[in-house]
């Protein structure tokens, strides 16, 4: 509270241009922006207060924003697995790989899209491999090794 009282709030400032239909009047929603006085709930407001209309068609934006929360979750890496392996370590020489390409690639985008740590990467697909028979889950190490080599592209709607 001021010395003279309490401070005017930014909905409670009335217009001072006397051709306004709101002039004089606070309390009603009406927000005085540059001498000119708006009803609030037709206006959107960004962080300094400047008003802009909201002209978004919400169906198209809000099926772009359900697009951008899907991401790959695709097991189909189980049913090509040990061919997969066999095809990799057919002329590979040192210690052969325990897990297919396409079951890296897996792992790998669930760590771009949520930024799990490794070890609870590691945990999000045991816990996985209970539902999805064939499936193995890696330790965290040979996640680490085989995600930091592997280029990935993501496509984004």
């Amino acid at each position: 509270m001021g010395k003279r009282g309490p401070k005017p709030r930014f909905l409670d400032v009335a217009c001072p241009n006397e051709q306004c239909s709101q002039f004089g009047i606070t309390g009603e929603g009406n927000v005085t922006i540059y001498a000119v006085s708006i009803k609030l709930k037709q206006f959107k407001y960004n962080y300094y207060f400047m008003a802009y209309i909201d002209n978004r068609e919400w169906p198209e934006y809000n099926a772009k924003l359900v697009r951008r929360g899907e991401f790959y979750l695709d097991l189909s890496c189980v049913k090509n697995w040990s061919w997969e392996l066999r095809e990799m370590n057919r002329k590979k020489t040192g210690a052969p790989y325990k897990y297919p390409d396409t079951f890296i690639t897996f792992p790998s985008i669930i760590y771009s899209f949520l930024r799990l740590p490794y070890r609870q990467l590691e945990g999000f697909i045991g816990r996985l491999s209970t539902y999805e028979p064939g499936l193995v889950a890696a330790d965290y190490t040979t996640l680490h090794k085989r995600i930091s080599k592997q280029k990935l592209e993501i496509i984004l709607y």
